[in-house]
């Protein structure tokens, strides 16, 4: 029993380190991101956020959110106790979430930075307060221009021509009077090609709205624009200010889409270690209550708690290996070894599986096959993953070939299946982290084999990849360097 709760936990600390893969996602957004604790003290922050106060992230992890964030009047009417009364985010915490409202953030050496702040309160399915994200942009700029608005024309283009976001006159007919070098870049034209042309976007003062613009070489940028009624040449116009957020959008799109498969993986795995458990404890019960006094019977039995047992510490194990790949923590371990021998070692270890479904393994691998420089224990793993999902995908009666060759300066060895093949949309994903296709042909129970297998081929200095055809079956190939592989990875 002892051991079963140091392996779930074991099991349980590992989920938890898959999270890690979304904070390296965070720390390379270029807008300021905090995550705040249910008590309001800061858990995460990513570089950029340091960047902007001056503060190493030390200095500001487990610190209370008023820290950075500026305590706002409140209002006269206010006269409930409010949550996180102080911090300068209680309209967040009432409202539930907030976008693109202005705030001031406090730096390190007491500076007031504004920002346009936006923030989401994560709750559980009793309304208990999880965590709370906050995402914000340094407006430093867009603030300058708008308070040049106020001086003279001269100081007005000048500021906006030199401005890093995109910036657009616009008279009251539509049309473009003026555009800074940013706004060219955004629409992927020089500046004074876009002077003189309809807008094509509708525009009004104190608006804010998400552009989609067609660049001239076709590609899509998403802009933020924001809108203040102008001066220009004597002439009331609008100033539109077009920030790019391309980028951001593309971060929260793989933050949700990341998500989405780490909820896959957590049920699914939950779902993949339920599974042998229940059949063990099963199993285990009839024979401890004498209900299966029949040796034959009790031998089957036993040899189906044993399966069960070796799937189970191989689930844990690609959970292991994974957090390893992670932390940096995963090594390779070469020596001079036998492919060949570890590769009809592996092919005779799924001899039983293969033959429950008439499927027949076999080898082409020439006698001469050269010994290479290879951590054995790795190269066997990534060979049981494959010739696991060969197997398992192959039509019954059918045939599962092993084959390896010297292809240049390279060992290359492939599996080939005569099965149900993969979709051609699901191809590109296999080797992803927790990817699992959304049909009956996904591949792997965990969505771990094919991303760990990746992982130690690549760590040896080769090259994995898959060609398939629905119907037809499926030929996943890997190459290992001859001489010296690729170097540890620790």
């Amino acid at each position: 029993m002892k051991a079963k709760v140091t392996e779930h936990k074991k099991l349980r600390d590992e989920i938890i380190s898959a999270q890690e893969y979304a904070g390296n996602i965070i720390r390379s957004m270029t807008e300021s991101l905090i995550v705040l604790s249910p008590e309001g003290n800061i858990e995460t922050v990513n570089a950029a956020t340091c960047a902007l106060l001056g503060y190493e992230e030390k200095e500001i992890i487990g610190q209370p959110v008023g820290k950075i964030v500026a305590e706002e009047e409140e209002e006269e009417e206010e006269e409930e106790e409010v949550l996180f009364k102080g911090s300068g985010i209680e309209d967040l915490i009432k409202k539930g979430s907030i976008r693109n409202v202005e705030k001031t953030y406090l730096s390190k050496d007491g500076t007031k930075i504004p920002v346009l702040f936006s923030g989401s309160v994560m709750r559980d399915d009793d309304g208990k307060i999880q965590g709370i994200v906050c995402l914000a942009q340094d407006i430093t700029e867009r603030k300058r221009a708008e308070e040049a608005l106020q001086s003279s024309e001269a100081n007005l283009r000048r500021v906006i021509t030199k401005n890093a976001d995109g910036i657009i006159i616009v008279d009251q007919d539509g049309v473009v009077r003026f555009a800074n070098p940013a706004a060219g870049s955004l629409f992927g034209r020089k500046e004074e090609e876009l002077t003189g042309e309809v807008f094509g976007f509708p525009i009004e003062a104190g608006e804010k709205t998400e552009l989609d613009i067609v660049r001239k070489d076709r590609e899509t940028a998403i802009a933020e624009m924001r809108v203040a009624e102008t001066k220009w040449e004597g002439e009331t116009t609008y100033l539109a200010s077009l920030r790019d957020i391309t980028e951001r959008k593309r971060v929260e799109e793989e933050l949700r889409e990341l998500d989405r498969m780490k909820s896959e993986f957590i049920s699914s795995i939950s779902h993949e270690l339920r599974t042998p458990l229940h059949s063990i404890k099963g199993f285990t019960k009839l024979i401890l209550q004498g209900k299966v006094p029949d040796p034959g019977i009790q031998k089957e039995f036993l040899t189906t708690i044993d399966k069960q047992s070796e799937h189970l510490g191989r689930l844990i194990d690609s959970l292991l290996d994974m957090s390893r790949l992670e932390s940096g923590r995963f090594q390779i371990q070469k020596q001079r070894l036998s492919i060949k021998d570890i590769i009809h070692e592996t092919v005779e270890s799924f001899y039983s599986l293969a033959s429950e479904k008439d499927t027949v393994i076999d080898e082409d691998i020439p006698a001469t096959l050269p010994e290479i420089e290879a951590d054995g224990e790795r190269v066997r793993q990534v060979m049981i993953n494959l010739l696991s999902n060969a197997v398992k995908f192959s039509n019954d009666g059918s045939s599962v070939t092993v084959k390896g060759e010297v292809n240049g300066s390279e060992l290359l060895v492939q599996v080939i299946d005569r099965g149900i093949g993969i979709p051609e949309e699901a191809m590109q994903h296999l080797f992803e982290r927790f990817y699992r296709a959304k049909d009956t042909m996904a591949r792997g129970g965990a969505g771990l084999g094919l991303y760990i297998s990746k992982q130690i081929i690549e760590a040896h200095g080769g090259r994995i990849w898959v060609r398939s055809k629905v119907g037809e079956g499926s030929t996943f190939s890997f190459t290992l360097p001859l001489g010296q592989a690729g170097g540890s990875r620790e």
